[in-house]
């Protein structure tokens, strides 16, 4: 996530304003990857850290990862 956060689409998209010493660019990839996964049907609470951990559970069971190629591809199309 920290090689997503860097590049120049996701830096373009959230216009460099995302704060990387918290890890807060991080955490926002992860949001999109969690929404882009799970679906926005599946937020159905106001438990983001949840959601988040589910999301992590998903990626990590995928039997093909996202590659960060095709994360960038996202990012110009949201």
């Amino acid at each position: 996530m920290a090689e997503w956060a860097r590049s120049t689409e996701f830096l373009i998209a959230t216009d460099s304003s995302v704060s990387e010493i918290r890890m807060d660019d991080r955490e926002l990839v992860l949001r999109f990857l969690a929404f882009f996964v799970l679906g926005v049907r599946t937020y159905k609470h106001s438990d983001m850290d949840r959601f988040l951990i589910q999301a992590m559970k998903a990626v990590n069971a995928m039997s093909r990862p996202i590659y960060p190629e095709k994360f960038m591809g996202l990012v110009d199309v949201a």
